[in-house]
């Protein structure tokens, strides 16, 4: 094998193995924003649960005999 086969190989490893790297980090920042945004959503279904746990008539609602 020639050497410059040799170099163009290395070439395309240190460019794979560059690409791996960023394609990682995009999947590490994609991960933690997934476990953010289910943090959210389980604060918000507390929230809804309390609210409609703790669901009250309007003080000046109409008594429901009306």
């Amino acid at each position: 094998m020639p050497s410059s086969d040799l170099s163009d190989l290395e070439s395309r490893i240190a460019y794979q193995d560059d690409s791996i790297d960023q394609l990682g980090e995009v999947i590490r920042d994609q991960w933690a924003a997934i476990d953010a945004l289910k943090k959210q959503i389980g604060t918000l279904e507390r929230r809804i649960s309390d609210l409609e746990n703790n669901e009250q008539q309007p003080p000046n609602a109409p008594p429901p005999h009306y």
